[in-house]
């Protein structure tokens, strides 16, 4: 495992300025050596056909016009090198996601730098051949670029171009670009902008991704066809913080790879047909399996917690296979790269419909992940949420179910977090109750639902108005003068109602004046209501939250007397324990000294029974003398002289020890 997140490493944010442009060749080479260490780490999906048994499910080439005609392929890709087969035990087994009919694997490993866990996704599809979906990779942000509008705009999968700021090619190697991207989500989340240091390349990979079988054929003696495509968050001396147009910087790190399945192997990597054909020969490679890789990371910025975006992530990739694949199986021909851009036939391919002048493409609808930011990016951050000097747009009534369906999606994600991590004051707070409908209402169109949905805790959430540019009266005005302004409105409402003409006899413009009015009138209701509930609400959230206070109080005093009792009972454990230990050295103490006297009385008696037996000795050998002087004559004058000296030491003796007693 520490091999692959060595690998990752190249996918930390660097500054332009740190990129060596003098030798970009030999850099991207790198990038891309750990780059393909990553992408060959994620595992086959589960189940599937080995590589020499696998067969094409189709007879047709770029037969699918949409994600719901794509085939999720059997086939699995031929076994490489073993060291990088050795990786795919490092992502573990795949995460549950629902609705993925695409057959999506995506797997999730905790990141080792403490800037929050990797994902990864890897499916395996045909119906759109590798040359058709290689080119709707390179021309995914380019045609973004030539659009105009807000944050966004043109974008597939949520993440659209606003600049492109430098742009160089390495033969041999790949392109190097950096982009200054952005993202617009509904409100009120605040758009996003990233600045991406973008690597592709269709060489990116060595010979440990050739096939390795044995024997192996001289067609499959080489490297699959593949486009790589790595995005590096980046600062960019060009591209300064956007944060006074009211976007939020987050940034991104990601992996993408298509790489084919070479059930027919390729003879060149030229182009090849990106025309549908409802018949394809068995030797046309556009009819393999293509598989789909991606690695990503990110962080959208905004103070979004980790939990949130970690959440959302897994859902979000695989959302946006499905976004990608629609926009290119519904083309019928992707042109080249290097082909000119017509920004209306970019717009009528991006939202579905005829490009009207009147209207830009509301990036809100794509909510994507683009290539890597999850759905959880949406979430409120209010704070810094403001009206986008680019955006004026218009929903039509398609796009704005689509933005009610995903943020009632991001709701659920959202609502998940809150209840295991926001104390129920703040969960309440976000979970509005649902609103009461009113007869005037159910006569409005979606459009008056979304500006209804702007006056829901207009105070709290709303950042502009549908039309994205402007505050509402009521906002500009404050709670108080708004009030008084409803009241206004709704008496010269009934005041007009009252004098009104005949219907048979008004102009259509009266008409169409007096159901404005009507639903002006329905709207301040329902506001008012709204305003009531939102303040009885507060009442009984303050009440709430003094309870929780008050518990939360009592709970910290037994706690604390809790703890108290158990440090006594620790104090007396403890002095317990030293009484015992001075008892101890006490005991130890006394019998060392007796040990000590004992040893002593032992030497001693030894001593006194050695004196003895020398006394003995001694008193034997002096009779002995004696008896052996007392036979001579001189000797008896010895004894005897040596008898009259004790006598007389005896006798001074005795006269001493008298003198003492007197």
């Amino acid at each position: 495992m520490a091999t692959l997140h060595d690998a990752l490493k190249c996918l930390r944010p660097k500054d332009f300025a740190d990129v060596p442009l003098e030798d970009l060749g030999t850099w991207m080479s790198d990038v891309f050596a750990n780059c393909e260490v990553a992408v060959n780490s994620v595992p086959h999906p589960p189940g599937g056909t080995d590589f020499a048994l696998s067969k094409r499910s189709r007879n047709d080439a770029n037969g699918a016009t949409c994600a719901a005609e794509m085939t999720v392929s059997e086939a699995r890709p031929p076994p490489i090198d073993p060291s990088h087969e050795e990786l795919k035990k490092s992502w573990g087994k795949p995460v549950k996601t629902s609705d993925n009919g695409l057959a999506v694997s995506v797997y999730k490993m905790s990141g080792a730098d403490k800037n929050g866990s990797w994902f990864a996704r890897k499916s395996i599809h045909e119906g759109l051949g590798f040359t058709k979906w290689k080119k709707a990779l390179q021309r995914e942000f380019a045609e973004s670029l030539a659009v105009e509008g807000g944050p966004g705009s043109g974008c597939v999968r949520g993440i659209g171009g606003d600049r492109r700021l430098e742009q160089r090619t390495v033969e041999g190697v790949g392109q190097m670009e950096v982009l200054q991207l952005s993202a617009q989500f509904p409100g009120p989340t605040a758009p996003r902008e990233f600045i991406t240091l973008l690597l592709t390349s269709d060489d990116a990979l060595t010979e440990k991704s050739k096939p390795h079988i044995t024997p192996l054929d001289d067609a499959l003696d080489q490297v699959p066809r593949h486009y790589m495509v790595v995005s590096i968050p980046t600062e960019h001396p060009d591209a300064p913080p956007r944060d006074k147009e009211g976007l939020v910087k987050g940034q991104y790190e990601s992996i993408e790879m298509i790489r084919e399945i070479p059930l027919t192997p390729s003879k060149s990597k030229n182009s090849q047909s990106t025309d549908r054909r409802d018949s394809a020969s068995e030797e046309d490679p556009e009819t393999n399996p293509v598989e789909w890789i991606m690695i990503t990371r990110s962080d959208p910025g905004g103070g979004i917690p980790r939990f949130m975006v970690d959440r959302g992530t897994p859902g979000s990739i695989v959302a946006d296979t499905k976004k990608f694949l629609d926009w290119a199986c519904a083309r019928d021909h992707v042109p080249d790269p290097e082909e000119g851009i017509d920004p209306d036939e970019v717009q009528a391919l991006t939202t579905g419909k005829p490009v009207d002048k009147a209207e830009i493409y509301d990036a809100a609808a794509g909510n994507g992940h683009g290539a890597g930011v999850p759905a959880s990016i949406q979430v409120a951050d209010h704070s810094k949420s403001a009206p986008h000097t680019r955006t004026v747009s218009t929903q039509s009534t398609t796009e704005s179910s689509k933005s009610a369906g995903l943020v009632s999606n991001f709701t659920s994600v959202l609502e998940n977090g809150i209840q295991s991590y926001a104390p129920q004051s703040v969960a309440s707070y976000l979970q509005p109750s649902p609103q009461p409908e009113s007869p005037a209402s159910t006569e409005s169109t979606e459009s008056d639902t979304e500006s209804l949905h702007s006056f829901t805790s207009a105070q709290q959430w709303t950042t502009a108005t549908e039309h994205g540019s402007k505050k509402a009266p009521s906002d500009r005005l404050g709670p108080d003068t708004a009030n008084n302004s409803s009241e206004s409105l709704g008496a010269s409402s009934s005041t007009g109602a009252k004098s009104a003409t005949p219907s048979s006899q008004q102009t259509p413009y009266e008409k169409e004046l007096a159901k404005l009015d009507a639903k002006r009138t329905a709207l301040e209701t329902r506001l008012r209501r709204q305003r009531e509930k939102e303040a009885s609400r507060t009442e009984a959230n303050s009440a709430r939250e003094e309870r929780e206070k008050r518990k939360a109080q009592e709970k910290y005093e037994k706690e604390v007397a809790k703890l108290e009792a158990k440090r006594e009972k620790e104090e007396k454990k403890m002095e317990e324990r030293r009484r015992k230990d001075e008892g101890k050295r006490e005991a130890d103490r006394f019998r060392r000294d007796r040990d000590e006297w004992k040893g002593r009385a032992e030497v001693a008696e030894t001593e006194v029974k050695l004196l003895k037996e020398q006394v003995k000795d001694l008193q034997k050998e002096n009779t002995t003398l004696v008896q052996a002087m007392g036979r001579s004559e001189e000797g008896r004058a010895v004894l005897k002289a040596v008898a009259d000296e004790i006598g007389a030491v005896g006798s001074d003796a005795g006269s001493a020890k008298s003198r003492a007693s007197r």
